[in-house]
């Protein structure tokens, strides 16, 4: 083989390292990589570079442990009353039925605390991928509707309608707003782990700086 032949070789070689080793922004707005010690492209990764250029300490953005991660909740049961949730160092949550099950309404439920995950979830990777994608923003609220429905004689969540509802200065490209709350529904971590449907309605709102 020539000696042009063997660069070109190497050169395609290199080229498909990089493609193969190159890190996306993930859930959370983290890096593909994770631990730390994994990401070997920590030069060019945007999630880190990101972390860099803001000023901000790049230890903010290597902070995931290794997986598989685990995470345990007991629920404290009696004959009457309301249940309480308990996870080693959170404050104790308080839940009961929903008033659709005939419960008083004024609690937690499980219902509730399953659409409250996917908006707490959706809002979290929002926000992280945001950040690593240099997105400026003023505000964000997002409203999930979950549909509970019984279908075969099976009861189960079959739909949730995700409402992200985004304020971004004037100056600040639209399309790439909407393309990251596309994103971060898609890599949504709570969403991923359903078998539901999960329909996602976006509105950009661009407000002036005299407003803002």
């Amino acid at each position: 083989m020539c000696l042009n032949e063997c660069r070109s070789a190497n050169a395609e070689s290199s080229a498909a390292l990089r493609r193969t080793t190159q890190p996306e922004v993930g859930f959370y707005g983290f890096c593909g990589f994770w631990p730390r010690r994994t990401c070997r492209t920590r030069r060019t990764c945007r999630t880190h570079r990101t972390r860099r250029n803001s000023g901000t300490p790049l230890a903010l953005s290597v902070c995931v442990q290794p997986f598989p991660h685990h995470y345990t909740v007991s629920a404290v049961v009696a004959p009457t009353g309301d249940v309480r949730l308990e996870s080693a160092g959170l404050t104790s949550l308080y839940t009961a039925l929903p008033a659709e099950f005939d419960g008083a309404g004024d609690r937690w439920s499980p219902e509730t605390l399953l659409v409250a995950a996917v908006a707490d979830c959706y809002g979290m990777t929002f926000r992280g991928i945001a950040a690593a994608s240099k997105l400026p923003w003023i505000a964000f609220t997002c409203r999930v509707k979950g549909k509970l429905d019984r279908i075969d004689r099976v009861t189960r969540f079959t739909s949730f309608e995700v409402q992200a509802r985004l304020q971004i200065p004037e100056n600040v490209d639209r399309d790439q707003a909407i393309r990251i709350l596309t994103r971060a529904e898609e890599t949504c971590l709570i969403t991923r782990s359903l078998n539901a449907a999960v329909h996602l309605d976006t509105n950009v709102e661009t407000v002036s700086a005299v407003l803002a």
